[in-house]
């Protein structure tokens, strides 16, 4: 019955990620398309221009080139990655819900943490559910969290000691050498990896 009702939250959880995996990756055919548009308007607009006038556009061009080639991207990534989050936040509040003992008057909101942890801690010591949160994708879901307080709270920047294991496809770029603090980007393939580790845990739910 308990398995059952995971089962049933799992199929919910997945369409939603389903939904917004679409949109991501409209919105990253999409800048695709408008790169590749934006590279033949230029090499059209060269033919006509002469040396000095190629300078100035070449200027021009490439501040607007750095903004749909990177700084989109990057913005795109981010609210995908955080959108991903937030539902995998919002599945694990529902599954301590569904297997809460009905025994018991404690709630996982009872719990003294936030997010994905206080989730952890009340499916553990509560609901009895304990091997999902041994495996690869719960350690890789706890950098998620990493990423996720730095987005949110560090405009970006995260200290990339703190994250156990780095997950793939994530580039850190130091804006001072020095400081131990580095901003993050984003790859399409990080994307990819964020998604497929969520749906992985929750079949381990499922399985507990």
């Amino acid at each position: 019955m308990i398995m059952n009702a995971i089962a049933v939250q799992n199929v919910f959880f997945e369409s939603d990620l389903k939904v917004i995996m679409e949109l991501y990756e409209n919105q990253e055919k999409l800048t695709a398309l408008v790169i590749n548009e934006a590279n033949e308007r230029r090499e059209k607009d060269i033919k006509v221009l002469t040396d000095e006038q190629k300078e100035n556009y070449d200027y021009w061009f490439n501040d607007n080139y750095h903004k749909i080639s990177t700084e989109h991207p990057q913005l795109i990534r981010k609210t995908i990655f955080l959108q991903l989050y937030f539902s995998f936040e919002a599945h694990l509040n529902k599954i301590c819900d569904h297997l809460k003992p009905p025994n018991i008057n404690l709630t996982y909101k009872d719990i003294h943490k936030n997010g994905i942890i206080r989730a952890e801690i009340y499916l553990k010591k509560v609901c009895n559910v304990t091997k999902p949160f041994d495996s690869d994708e719960w350690k890789l879901i706890k950098s998620f969290n990493k990423l996720r307080n730095s987005l949110a709270h560090k405009d970006g920047l995260v200290d990339k000691s703190n994250l156990n294991p780095i997950p793939n496809g994530v580039i850190f770029w130091k804006p001072y050498k020095f400081d131990t603090l580095s901003e993050i980007i984003l790859s399409k393939e990080f994307i990819e990896i964020a998604y497929d580790t969520y749906i992985a845990f929750t079949t381990l739910l499922e399985q507990q």
